[in-house]
């Protein structure tokens, strides 16, 4: 689990690193499945950092 905190912004990523991509991802999503997390497509951090602080200077 990665916990980043920026601009009163709370941020979690839950991350799984593997050697084997195919079964990584079946594993993983197994696990989504069982905690009731639904699989979303996501920017990376740095991007959702970068639109909080352009979200920001807008305000």
């Amino acid at each position: 689990m990665d916990h980043s905190y920026y601009l009163n912004t709370e941020d979690y990523e839950l991350e799984y690193e593997v050697t084997d991509e195919t079964e990584g991802y079946k594993i993983f999503s197994e696990l989504l499945d069982e905690l009731k997390i639904p699989l979303r497509a996501t920017d990376n951090k740095i991007k959702r950092f970068y639109t909080a602080k352009y979200n920001l200077l807008q305000e």
